[in-house]
């Protein structure tokens, strides 16, 4: 279990600069994180490239959006958009990451925020070089934790 008040501890009051195999990236002061509401497709993704697609769709409900509670603490990336790409789920008192462009998220099981200080730059990049993380990263599968709102089947 992660708590908010130990990222903001380590992020203290000046921006941390992290470089990383995907280009640097600045971490937030801890008065600049930010509350945001990522998205979750019920269904999953046809794209077997997306890894953190859930393993099976949701069981009870067939289209549809999960929304929940996250706290970015990215606040710049050279290359991307920094939002979710490693977040806090107050929730679940978990890290994660969010695949903004397949609405999947991979969380880190059974990690300390220690831990994830110590390696932050592999941390940061999970979501495009997860190799190191076969034990520990898994999909999050939202179904009886976020708010659910059913959306139009897709089309074939």
């Amino acid at each position: 279990m992660v708590s908010l008040e130990e990222i903001k501890s380590f992020l203290g009051n000046k921006n941390i600069e992290v470089e990383t195999s995907q280009g640097k990236f600045t971490l937030c002061k801890a008065d600049e994180v930010q509350e945001f509401y990522p998205k979750i497709y019920s269904y999953g993704l046809d794209d077997e490239r997306a890894y953190f697609s859930p393993k099976g769709k949701d069981p009870k409900k067939d289209h549809g959006i999960y929304t929940g509670r996250a706290i970015n603490f990215i606040k710049d990336s050279e290359y991307y958009t920094p939002l979710g790409i490693l977040m806090y789920l107050p929730d679940l008192e978990m890290i994660g990451t969010w695949d903004r462009s397949h609405y999947q998220i991979g969380v880190f099981q059974n990690v300390t925020w220690k831990e994830i200080t110590e390696n932050l730059s592999s941390f940061i990049v999970s979501m495009w070089d997860n190799r190191n993380f076969d034990n520990i990263l898994e999909v999050f599968e939202p179904w009886d934790k976020w708010e659910f709102t059913p959306t139009e089947a897709k089309e074939d």
